[in-house]
């Protein structure tokens, strides 16, 4: 919790200054890839229910036989520079993914 709201509401309103700015056709960030410490622990939380659900679906040997995909995890950016930051390439916590093919990071233009 911060203040009386809860830790990950208005979270963009909270980190947008701590990431960059450019975008695909610009400069690249620079520097070491670092994300603001409230978007790690918001993608932490988040991929920690993704992974729950995904070692459901893999138990799951029925689901799986009747073609059911499994869950997947897509993170949506406004740049690339910062889609590089929410990369499972450039975060080892995210790196860990049951099935790397089920995470997906996408930005928006």
């Amino acid at each position: 919790m911060t203040g009386d709201q809860p830790t990950y509401r208005d979270l963009w309103l909270r980190i947008r200054e701590h990431l960059p700015k450019k975008g695909r056709k610009t400069e690249d960030a620079g520097g070491e890839p670092k994300l603001p410490l409230e978007l790690q622990g918001a993608l932490l939380s988040l991929y920690g229910n993704y992974e729950k659900y995904y070692r459901l679906w893999e138990k799951n040997a029925e689901a799986r036989a009747r073609g059911i995909t499994p869950p997947v995890f897509i993170v949506v950016c406004n740049n690339t520079n910062v889609s590089k930051l929410a990369a499972p390439s450039t975060s080892p916590n995210l790196a860990r993914s049951p099935s790397r093919s089920s995470i997906t990071t996408a930005t928006r233009y």
